[in-house]
């Protein structure tokens, strides 16, 4: 069949599970279970200052009740059957 232009010379990307294609590590990237504020709690139970944001993205923080009332308001209009 054809050859996988992304893998390195001579590896076998079929037999790797997709997080270790990615990251070809033993280190596993952190969890996010749930966030207040600016904080994101990890399924660790430790607690982080969410500091992400990019280009198109503005960290508003997490749970906060105006973004929540309108996320919920959007889901209220979708017709999901």
């Amino acid at each position: 069949m054809g050859t996988d232009h992304h893998a390195a010379p001579g590896s076998d990307t079929k037999e790797l599970p997709p997080v270790q294609l990615l990251l070809p590590t033993s280190w596993q990237p952190p969890v996010a279970v749930g966030g207040k504020g600016i904080y994101i709690t990890l399924e660790d139970g430790r607690e982080v200052i969410d500091a992400t944001s990019g280009i198109a993205v503005t960290c508003i923080g997490n749970g906060h009740p105006v973004a929540q009332e309108a996320v919920k308001a959007q889901i209220d209009k979708l017709d999901c059957e």
